[in-house]
């Protein structure tokens, strides 16, 4: 009678998986005829359902990974949307965005609120040092300013609350990443992230179709500059300036693994998000990688992980790649919309923007309203009447005046300075991702002079790195704080 009675016990969960396995299969069907954003949809429903059975014990581990993982990938949906037409380069954002980072962001603010509620000594909550002070009071500045200034205050408060999303990330991260474990989990999560995205851009590529995760197809000018794989999301520049951004960090870690296999498989990544870059044939990334990969090799060099012979080796080697990719390069540069003389305009318009509105700027998101106005009358061509300046300092200096422009870098540059501080610790593990994450800041440096703007999918990923900057402040203090502990116990 023990197996009948097992069997009756057993009965609800039989009829459950009988009801809901077709129930699903048949979705899963469907969910090809309503388009690729629909399947992609439940393909990612599918690992996340998968992830939680596995990792049920740490959901807070399995969350995090997820959250930075799902950054490039810019799946969401609209609360609000007021799309602008006859632009070719839209705004920051055209709406209220709610996306998967966000989702897996608020069951770890719910994970963090529960877990803090139970714990009887609480661990200190900050805004991430002036790091995150500067960055809210910059998301601040904005909105207030843009009430002023703006043409359309809509975009501008489209903008300012996707800005006050993204700094909830940093917020959480700054607050919660207590132990190199976590360190690791985000890295992990980078790289895994950036490296499927550099799968899907060479695939892209290689198949010539160049529609992104919702199934929007991404206009290029062939014309001008060819065939450019746009990513995940669709935007060819953003997805390269995130690949470019790990390359420095994952030199750095190559100083960092022991083990053959583990640094094979990193250079594997490197070379595949390499590629990602070649296929979105975005040449500003070529400068981030060079300034970011020579701040890594020097600080390197200065802490001693890598030796002069071991630096031959590498200069020998990325030598003949430069001469190999040097073709490439000349002929990108050579091509009407990308040289020198097709952004004259561009600069001119920016520049003019700039000179009436120095103070303050004319609000952000709101540079588009003005073009007609500022562009000379000689180069009033479509393109670049649509286009903003390629020059990130100009734009920032259009948008949000001086004032704000010198509150946005000076987070980098605090950034920077807290990592240079961390990076000579002694603790291998801790330096390495200072070193990488400073080489990526130090190489954005020389990325946005040439870089079109500020992406809307790229300020939840910098606003990692700026989390890291202060993760990794906070376990060196802490490292040395339990040393001078140990050291007056023994004493």
């Amino acid at each position: 009678m023990q197996p009948i009675a097992s069997s009756l016990r057993q009965l609800p969960l039989i009829i459950a998986c009988l009801i809901l396995v077709p129930a699903f299969a048949y979705a899963y069907v469907q969910s090809f005829a309503l388009g690729l954003k629909a399947f992609a949809v439940m393909n990612i429903g599918v690992a996340v359902f998968l992830g939680l059975t596995v990792f049920l014990r740490d959901l807070r581990t399995f969350f995090l990974f997820s959250m930075v993982f799902a950054i490039p990938f810019g799946l969401g949906i609209h609360l609000v949307r007021i799309p602008l037409a006859h632009y070719d380069y839209p705004t920051y954002v055209e709406g209220i965005v709610f996306d998967g980072v966000r989702a897996f962001l608020a069951l770890l603010f719910f994970i963090w609120l529960m877990e803090s509620s139970f714990k009887k000594q609480r661990a200190a909550f900050t805004f991430g040092d002036s790091i995150g002070v500067l960055l809210l009071v910059w998301i601040l500045y904005s909105l207030v300013v843009g009430w002023f200034k703006a043409v359309d205050f809509r975009y501008t408060f489209f903008e300012c609350v996707a800005l006050f999303l993204d700094f909830l990330v940093f917020l959480y991260l700054a607050n919660n990443l207590r132990a190199k474990r976590d360190i690791r989990v985000v890295m992990y999560a980078l790289f895994a992230g950036q490296t499927a995205q550099a799968l899907f851009m060479m695939f892209q590529l290689a198949a010539g179709i160049n529609y992104n995760l919702t199934g929007f197809f991404v206009k290029e000018r062939e014309a001008e500059v060819g065939f450019r794989a746009g990513g995940f999301f669709g935007g060819d520049i953003a997805a390269a300036e995130m690949l470019a951004f790990m390359i420095p960090v994952g030199l750095a870690y190559c100083f960092l693994l022991k083990r053959p296999s583990h640094r094979m498989a990193l250079l594997l990544s490197m070379f595949i998000m390499a590629g990602g870059i070649f296929a979105a044939k975005t040449r500003s990334a070529g400068f981030l990688i060079i300034a970011g990969c020579a701040t890594v090799f020097a600080l390197g060099r200065l802490h001693g992980w890598i030796s002069k012979p071991a630096l031959r080796k590498a200069l020998v080697i990325i030598f003949p790649v430069l001469v190999l990719l040097s073709p490439f390069i000349i002929i990108r540069f050579q091509q009407a919309e990308g040289s020198w003389e097709g952004r004259l305009p561009l600069i001119h318009t920016a520049a003019g923007m700039f000179k009436d509105n120095w103070v303050l700027g004319v609000g952000a998101s709101n540079y588009l309203f003005h073009i007609v106005e500022y562009t000379p009358v000689r180069a009033r061509f479509p393109w670049q009447l649509a286009a903003p300046v390629h020059n990130e300092y100009l734009l920032h200096l259009a948008e949000r005046g001086v004032i704000g422009t010198v509150l946005f870098y000076w987070i980098l540059i605090a950034a920077c300075v807290s990592l240079w501080r961390t990076n000579r610790s002694p603790d291998r593990m801790i330096a390495c991702s200072a070193a990488g994450a400073l080489g990526a800041l130090i190489g954005s440096i020389a990325f946005r002079f040439f870089h079109p703007g500020h992406h809307s999918n790229f300020m939840p990923f910098y606003c990692v790195f700026l989390a890291l900057a202060v993760a990794l402040a906070h376990l060196e203090a802490k490292r040395q704080s339990q040393g001078a502990q140990g050291f007056l116990e023994s004493t």
